[in-house]
C-alpha cells in the first residue's frame, strides 16, 4: 500500500528530471560565450582597476588638502601669537613710560 504512492513519486521525480535540460558546464560551453564571458572579466577587472585608482587619488587629494589647512592655520596661529607678543610688548612700553 505504501509502496505505490513511494513509486509514483519516484518516476514523477525521473520524468522532472528528464524534462528538465542540463546545464553545460563551462568547460563545454561554445567557445563565443567562453570569450564573451573572459571579455567582460577583463572589463570588470579594468573597472575595478580604475576604480582603486581614482580612489587613491581621491584620498591623495584630501590628504593634501587638509595639510594645507593645517599648514594655514598654523600660520594664522604663529601671526596672532606675534601680534600679540607686540601688542604686549607695546603695553609694557606704554606701562613703563607712563610710570616714569
Amino acid at each position: 500500500m505504501l509502496a505505490e504512492p513511494i513509486a509514483a513519486e519516484t518516476v514523477e521525480a525521473a520524468e522532472i528530471t528528464e524534462a528538465v535540460p542540463a546545464v553545460a558546464p563551462e568547460a563545454e560551453l561554445s567557445a563565443k560565450v567562453q570569450k564573451k564571458l573572459a571579455k567582460q572579466a577583463k572589463k570588470l577587472k579594468k573597472a575595478q582597476k580604475a576604480e582603486k585608482k581614482a580612489a587613491r587619488k581621491a584620498a591623495k587629494k584630501a590628504e593634501k588638502k587638509a595639510e594645507k589647512q593645517l599648514n594655514a592655520e598654523r600660520k594664522a596661529a604663529e601671526k596672532a601669537e606675534k601680534k600679540a607678543a607686540k601688542q604686549a610688548k607695546k603695553a609694557e612700553k606704554k606701562v613703563a613710560k607712563s610710570n616714569e
